[in-house]
């Protein structure tokens, strides 16, 4: 279990590196938020949270970074 975990994390980091979000400087969560705020404009942090499976908190503080 904890393998597949590990892989999962690491395919998801590739898939940031891959999207640029590296050349921004900014944390993987918070590239996700940005990214789901590009597409879904105006959008309430429940539905961000929603749409990208993290913990609503976690957005309510990337917003307010961002």
């Amino acid at each position: 279990m904890s393998e597949l975990y590990q892989l999962g994390r690491r395919l998801a980091e590739i898939a940031l590196e891959g999207m640029g979000a590296h050349e921004l400087n900014i944390a993987p969560g918070e590239f996700l938020v940005l990214q789901d705020l590009f597409l879904h404009p105006r959008s309430a942090v429940g539905d961000i949270a929603k749409r990208t499976g993290l913990a609503q908190s976690r957005v309510s503080t990337s917003v307010r970074s961002l």
